[in-house]
């Protein structure tokens, strides 16, 4: 579980940004730990604001973050680190950058970060604290050379000696298969995930592939049938098809035989084999009406049946992982019902018992609605407010520092401005003529 993020000079965020997930003391739905000092920590966050308030930025820097550590140990010695600094104020961009992640690893609490320029690390850390034990030191990095806690084992200084100037320690002992670092690298490779505008058709592709579990897909369909979008039967078919080597080394010239429409291929699952051999996998949903029922290839349903399909693997995934999925502009292609039976699964202990968490960008003010019972759908610890100044640096803003009333309408206030974070547009739109 994520405690909290912490970002400078990334992009939008010039200044210090810290985005945490700790709960209050009265939040009613919290994931709870074994902690005493981070006892409760919140399953769901909000991040709202008006466009280029840079809240795809928040999450893009927790995606960098897990790309560098992932690919820390890639980078050739003259290679440069990749980063995306401010470039607003023609000083920042010479200035480093700095990724900071506190998480849980088990019962363990972790502090990970790393400070780096365009062609070196120049800082980097790691500190892990035990269930009632006291913070302690596993290895502290700056320009002078690396530190390591007694408690560490093996080739320590082997480890110091080959990683170099620009790699992270972290990803390094990762590569060379240290058993204590290992873990924390894992972290980051298995328990963030994200999900944005740019990859829906691999969403779709890792859901289809998912439905071949039978399980799987009966999970899947029961949330289609929850979601109420007259879906009755999933139907999944799957063709052997011959592939033989086109010109460029790498690609496949394949023969579809039975004249599939091409129009259907973007929703398809195509796989290429060591043996030259290729599988085409096509999705069709079953639905009923009052004169019998009738199968619909993917392509005829809606954009917001297919968005919504699109998510159910990825959601699945971290629910059974007990991971945490940030997903950009999730109100781009879903109904606010969608949205908010989807905040659903993760507050609800029995669909998420290993406390997956899901962060979250949009426009739509539905978190900050209540249901049709007069419950909050998000807390007031759960909702940040994105803007920018007028410099254009990023600011985060967790809706409780405006001190809402406890029965105030959140949804009115935040459209009336009293929460800012919302366009500034004039009164009439300029059109000009010819």
């Amino acid at each position: 579980m994520i405690i909290d993020f912490r970002v400078i000079n990334h992009r939008s965020i010039r200044d210090e940004l810290t985005l945490s997930l700790v709960a209050s003391p009265r939040h009613e739905r919290a994931l709870r730990t074994k902690d005493l000092r981070v006892p409760e920590l919140v399953p769901i966050v909000a991040i709202l604001g008006p466009n280029a308030s840079g809240k795809s930025t928040v999450l893009d820097a927790v995606a960098e973050m897990r790309r560098r550590v992932l690919l820390g140990a890639t980078l050739g010695p003259d290679d440069r680190i990749p980063r995306q600094p401010f470039l607003l104020d023609g000083e920042s961009f010479l200035r480093s950058t700095e990724f900071e992640m506190s998480f849980f690893v088990g019962a363990e609490r972790y502090q990970y970060g790393f400070e780096f320029t365009d062609h070196e690390v120049v800082g980097e850390w790691l500190y892990v604290t035990s269930p009632g034990g006291r913070r302690r030191m596993l290895f502290v990095r700056d320009q002078e050379g690396i530190e390591f806690s007694r408690t560490v084992s093996g080739r320590k200084a082997v480890l110091a000696e080959t990683t170099r100037p620009n790699q992270l320690l972290l990803s390094k002992a990762a590569l060379d298969n240290h058993h204590q670092l290992t873990r924390v690298y894992q972290f980051f490779s298995r328990k963030i995930q994200s999900a944005d505008l740019g990859d829906e058709e691999d969403r779709h592709a890792f859901t289809i592939s998912a439905l071949r579990d039978h399980k799987m897909r009966n999970r899947v369909l029961d949330l289609l049938n929850a979601a109420d979008l007259g879906i009755e039967e999933i139907h999944i078919e799957q063709d052997d098809l011959p592939a033989t080597p086109s010109v460029n080394p790498g690609e496949f010239d394949i023969d579809l035989g039975r004249a599939v429409d091409p129009r259907n291929l973007s929703r398809m699952v195509l796989e290429l084999r060591a043996d030259s051999t290729a599988s085409l996998t096509r999705l069709e949903f079953g639905h009923c009406g009052s004169d019998g029922c009738a199968r619909l290839p993917y392509s005829a349903e809606s954009r917001g049946t297919q968005a919504f399909f699109a998510f159910l693997g990825p959601i699945l995934f971290v629910l059974d992982a007990g991971a945490a999925l940030f997903v950009d502009e999730i109100d781009s292609s879903l109904h606010p019902a969608l949205t908010v039976a989807l905040i659903r699964l993760f507050e609800d202990p029995e669909s998420n018992p290993n406390n997956a968490q899901l962060i979250f960008t949009g426009h739509d003010t539905t978190p900050l609605s209540r249901d049709v019972d007069g419950r909050p759908i998000t807390q007031r610890d759960q909702v940040w407010l994105a803007d920018k100044t007028s410099a254009g640096v990023t600011m985060l803003t967790p809706l409780s520092d405006f001190v809402p009333r406890r029965d105030e309408n959140l949804e009115r206030s935040y459209r009336l401005g009293r929460f800012d974070s919302i366009p500034r547009l004039p009164t009439k739109l300029p059109v000009g003529r010819m």
